[in-house]
């Protein structure tokens, strides 16, 4: 009888100690974001990632990070004269990369246990963030 109590504590205090575990952005949709939008949008969703595993220091330093990495990217991109486009999209891919497989499997080593959180929300407010600043571009340049 007391090793079935035993047995039952463990058991109890062992399901306490396991919590679910949280949904993250998987590493292709920081890559897909980083490269089609900015290296700043791939950095959001790892950076979500890492507050929702409780990471918060990490959030904070990678956010420094995308920073000085988009203010790179912006001023390699506009060296040549005229600037090349190519650029800016071969450094988001660089940048993505950076992101999803150094920062992401480093910080978060049990990622593939973890469900993938849908990224549709991020996505519209993405494509909102774009048009807005397309929309701004227009306006100033007449169009």
């Amino acid at each position: 009888m007391e090793i079935i109590q035993d047995k039952n504590q463990y058991n109890s205090a062992n399901n306490e100690q396991q919590q679910p575990l949280v949904p993250l952005y998987s590493s292709w949709s920081m890559v897909v974001f980083s490269i089609f939008f900015s290296s700043l949008f791939g950095a959001y969703l790892l950076r979500a990632n890492l507050i929702a595993v409780g990471n918060k220091s990490a959030a904070n330093s990678l956010s420094i990070f995308a920073v000085l990495y988009f203010i790179a990217t912006v001023v390699i991109a506009m060296i040549p004269n005229p600037p090349i486009p190519i650029l800016s999209f071969v450094m988001n891919w660089i940048g993505g990369n950076i992101l999803a497989y150094h920062f992401f499997k480093q910080l978060i080593p049990d990622h593939a246990q973890h469900p993938r959180k849908p990224i549709w929300k991020v996505l519209l407010g993405s494509l909102l963030i774009s048009l807005v600043l397309l929309g701004l571009l227009f306006l100033k340049l007449g169009f």
